[in-house]
């Protein structure tokens, strides 16, 4: 039996053992493969962008922070014309 997966006109034999084999390397503790792509690849490009991504995080943060002043103010006129209702 030949297991092939075909990508586009890319043929790569045996692609599903190879998988397997890469996820045993990093999942096993002696191996450390899984510390190993994450300072190689993920680490890297989480240094490289770190400013970028700190800025999108402040700009959440601020535009969260403006949504939630917003309901606030919109719940604190609801509850006083409740209020101004109940007195009437």
């Amino acid at each position: 039996m030949k297991a092939v997966l075909r990508c586009g006109n890319t043929r790569i034999p045996y692609l599903e053992v190879y998988k397997l084999i890469f996820l045993a390397w990093c999942l096993l503790p002696q191996t450390r493969g899984a510390q190993q792509v994450y300072y190689l690849i993920i680490h890297t490009i989480l240094s490289q962008n770190e400013e970028e991504i700190d800025g999108a995080i402040a700009a959440v943060r601020d535009s969260i922070s403006q949504v939630m002043t917003e309901i606030g103010q919109l719940g604190l006129e609801f509850i006083m014309e409740f209020m101004a209702s109940m007195v009437d």
